[in-house]
Order: structure tokens, then C-alpha cells, then sequence
């Protein structure tokens, strides 16, 4: 028994020590709250304070197995995949009352202030998130770190899913705005006030991309190795900006299916740019139309 719990504290302390290790080494990098819209980002200080807080919903869009093993104290799951649909081969949105049924089956109604989550860099998080203003909802929030950072500060987790009573959500506020047709970009393409910034890898971008667009892969808007946190505003705004992507231009976002622009769309929203939009059927719908350019960086010669 006594050589059992010295094999434990020995084990608390090389966690710890791994800890301190890699928050001083960069592995592990501190966070900034210091951006324009800085409230969109929570840290996990500010969570492990509002788990138990009725205005607040917890939400885990990881794979729901992930989920059943363990979450964040009173999370509810979300599984990302209802929220989209697939025609003729294109992935979009879905419709405004499927989002609302879904939100009432979470308990949400239009003043609660949602929190996300995942296990992947925030790319399935910040999709939520697109999604979620699309719809309308005022208040969403992604963690930053995810569930990783979470995990290895050692925060306190559950296996007991909660229940709250389902809530009739039903917002038709739909934000336009924030998404544009593959018409849209035709109509468009030329127009100098707006750029459009490819969020694929360089690799894709250089198979073929939409003319006029700057490649900006997705996970340059991160650092660290182990957990990934955010650039400090800084770092980001100066890196956009040697891009090209500035705020006095309309910035259109596009991936592969959307979940990458998503991402890319958070991080600029958290920068404050002002004109923003997604091109919700991407480079899946538009490298399927025949009858639309295509710019590439690679020779196809024999």
C-alpha cells in the first residue's frame, strides 16, 4: 500500500514537472486574451469557474465515444455531422429549423452563451461556431487549447452526462451576410475591395485554386507542439496582413468542404475584421463545375 501511493506521488509530480517544463519551453504556450473580440475566446481558467452556471452550455462536438469516456463537467455532445447536408456530391449548411431543433434538444435558448470544444485544433469548434452565428445565435465561444489543454492542466472531468429540459429555440435571424454562393464569387472575382484567402494546405492550393486567392493554411493561426493555443493578436494581425488580408477589404474564406474556412473565420473574427464571409461549398463545388477557372501552380505537361 505504501509502496503503491509513493508510485503515485512520484507519478503527480513528473505531470507536474512535465507541466512546468513545457509552459517555459514554448511546448505548452501561454495564452493572450488581448484581441478585438477577445470575448469569443474563453481560456480554461475562466471555464473551470462556469461549469455549473445555468447561463452557460458546455458543448463537446468530439466524437461522442470520446465524449462517454470522459468531458467537461455538465458538457452536452454535439455531433457536427447533422449540421451539414450533402447534395449532388456538395457539402453545405443545413436549414435554419433543423439548427433550431438541435439547439432545443440542447437546452439553448437565444441568450445563452454557448462554449465549444474539441480535439481537433478548434477546427471541428470553430465550425460550430460558423455555424451557430450563421444561424443567428448572438453569444458562442470557442476554449482555447480544446479539451488537450484541459487535460493536461489536470482540470477535473465527468462521465455523467447531464440532462436539462429541451427549450424551444427558434430563431430565423439567419446572418446572410456571413456566407456566399458559388454565384456570388463569379459575380465577384473581380472585384478589388474583396480577396479571397484559400485555408487549404499549399500543397492543395497548388493543384488548383480559385483565381485571385491567397493560400492561408487554417493551423498557421496556431502555436505550440503538443497543445495548440492561438497567436497573441500581434503575431496574427501581422501575419495577415503580409498576405494582403486587411481589414478595409471584404475577406471571403474557403477550404476544401468548409470546416477549414471555419476555422480561419473564427480567428479573423477574433481579430475584429469587419467584413467577413465563407464560401460555404468551397473548392469541393467549385473544382466540380466545369464551366468555372481554376489557377494552378503545377505544370500538367506529359
Amino acid at each position: 500500500m505504501m509502496k503503491t501511493r509513493k508510485i503515485r506521488i512520484l507519478l503527480v509530480g513528473i505531470v507536474i514537472a512535465i507541466i512546468s517544463i513545457v509552459s517555459v519551453t514554448g511546448f505548452f504556450p501561454p495564452t493572450s486574451t488581448q484581441y478585438e473580440n477577445g470575448q469569443l475566446l474563453v481560456d480554461t481558467n475562466w471555464l473551470r469557474n462556469h461549469t455549473d452556471d445555468p447561463e452557460i452550455r458546455i458543448i463537446d462536438v468530439r466524437q461522442n465515444s470520446k465524449y462517454l469516456e470522459s468531458h467537461i463537467p455538465n458538457a452536452v455532445h454535439l455531433d457536427i455531422e447533422p449540421l451539414r447536408t450533402k447534395s449532388n456530391g456538395i457539402t453545405n449548411v443545413i436549414s435554419q429549423d433543423i439548427i433550431n431543433d438541435i439547439l432545443s434538444e440542447l437546452s439553448i435558448t437565444k441568450e445563452t452563451t454557448i462554449v465549444l470544444y474539441d480535439d481537433s485544433n478548434g477546427l471541428h469548434a470553430a465550425w460550430a461556431f460558423w455555424v451557430l452565428e450563421y444561424s443567428g445565435h448572438e453569444d458562442v465561444r470557442i476554449l482555447n487549447g480544446q479539451f488537450n489543454k484541459w487535460i493536461i492542466e489536470g482540470l477535473p472531468t465527468s462521465q455523467q452526462i447531464p440532462t436539462f429540459p429541451k427549450s424551444d429555440y427558434a430563431s430565423s435571424d439567419l446572418k446572410s451576410e456571413i456566407l456566399v454562393t458559388k454565384e456570388w464569387i463569379v459575380d465577384n472575382i473581380d472585384n478589388s475591395d474583396i480577396i479571397l484567402v484559400d485555408a487549404r494546405s499549399p500543397a492543395e492550393y497548388r493543384e488548383g485554386y480559385i483565381p485571385g486567392a491567397v493560400n492561408n493554411e487554417w493551423i498557421n493561426s496556431l502555436s505550440g507542439i503538443y497543445i495548440k493555443v492561438w497567436k497573441n493578436e500581434q503575431q496574427l494581425t501581422n501575419w495577415f496582413e503580409s498576405k494582403g488580408i486587411t481589414k478595409d477589404k471584404l475577406v471571403v474564406v474557403y477550404c476544401r468542404t468548409g470546416i477549414r474556412a471555419a476555422h480561419s473565420y473564427f480567428t479573423l473574427r477574433l481579430l475584429g475584421y469587419p467584413q467577413l464571409t465563407v464560401y460555404d461549398g468551397s473548392w469541393e463545388e467549385w473544382s466540380s463545375d466545369p464551366t468555372l477557372p481554376i489557377n494552378s501552380q503545377i505544370s500538367h505537361h506529359l
